[in-house]
């Protein structure tokens, strides 16, 4: 404590920023939850973010992508008053599985007429975003984004930051840059960084070396600096078939006769079948799914044992 004391003295009296005040961190992250409004316009400042609901806890996202899934990129700002101006050829990696990248698309939001920093006709993130192309079906090159003197990636303090509806002040300060689409029913995926460039907005342009990059949650003693890239030993998010639900009355992950002493159980009583089993009760016994478990889902049990 007395160190620190005496360092925090020190550093004021002799002008030398400390060495927070010279760092930039950013943490690129995937999460099920994005735009407010898939179907729309990402770009459109109506078309907010919803706060992504894997940070916290700060897990990363698992899917069932066997019909398609949509994963969304975010960057939490780590330090505050940063601005980040730049990332090159940023890119996806899918691994160990049979999932595929279809598409990756990097947002270039506009800001709300809320705007007014120091240059108002500046009212997009991007000077200029490419979202990459395909190098094969599990890899995607090429991302880059730069802001030669606009908005750019950006923490303030929520009262400053209005103009931006995709910046989740809550979800440590991150903000949502794009989404990627993948299919499969089994893979890792990872983000691979690239070059990256960053601001302190009371200092000016920081050292390359001082401006770093974490990827996804799990993995905090990989950190990439912003003249190099690479991606972490843990996949940002898992790629697999969801759980088996309806008709597994047992909860084994099979559809079988062994489920018929359970479904029965089911009908009964639902908090004896809860005090024995462990998946979700109407997923499993509401066959017909009217909201409640009954005599009514017997035949369409009997069908979905039969494998009719």
């Amino acid at each position: 404590m007395r160190l620190a004391l005496h360092i925090a003295i020190l550093t004021a009296v002799s002008g030398v920023p400390s060495l927070v005040a010279q760092t930039a961190l950013v943490r690129w992250y995937l999460s099920t939850d994005g735009l407010q409004d898939p179907a729309g316009d990402p770009n459109d400042p109506n078309n907010g973010s919803a706060p992504p609901g894997n940070y916290p806890p700060q897990v990363n996202p698992e899917v069932d992508a066997t019909s398609g899934a949509r994963l969304y990129l975010w960057a939490s700002n780590v330090v505050p008053r940063r601005a980040w101006n730049g990332f090159q050829n940023y890119g996806f990696e899918m691994h160990n599985g049979d999932a595929v990248i279809n598409a990756v698309v990097i947002y270039n939001h506009r800001m709300t007429d809320l705007h007014t920093p120091e240059d108002p006709d500046d009212d997009e993130r991007w000077a200029s975003a490419n979202s990459g192309s395909p190098g094969s079906p599990v890899i995607w090159n090429g991302i880059t984004m730069f802001s030669a003197s606009g908005i750019g990636l950006r923490d303030w303090p929520p009262s400053e930051m209005a103009w931006d509806t995709h910046y989740q002040f809550a979800s440590g300060r991150s903000t949502l840059i794009g989404h990627i689409e993948v299919q499969g029913t089994q893979g890792e995926l990872f983000i691979r960084s690239g070059l990256a460039s960053a601001w302190n907005m009371d200092g000016g342009p920081l050292p390359t070396n001082n401006v770093r990059i974490q990827l996804g949650f799990g993995d905090e003693g990989t950190i990439f600096t912003g003249g190099g890239g690479g991606i972490s030993p843990i996949p940002e998010a898992i790629i697999r078939p969801g759980p088996v639900c309806t008709c597994d009355a047992n909860c084994d992950g099979q559809v079988n006769i062994l489920d018929i002493n359970a479904f029965v159980l089911a009908i009964e009583s639902q908090a004896a079948w809860q005090a024995q089993y462990t998946c979700e009760y109407l997923c499993a016994n509401d066959v017909n799914d009217d909201g409640v478990v009954d005599v009514l889902d017997i035949n369409g049990f009997v069908t979905c044992v039969a494998g009719l």
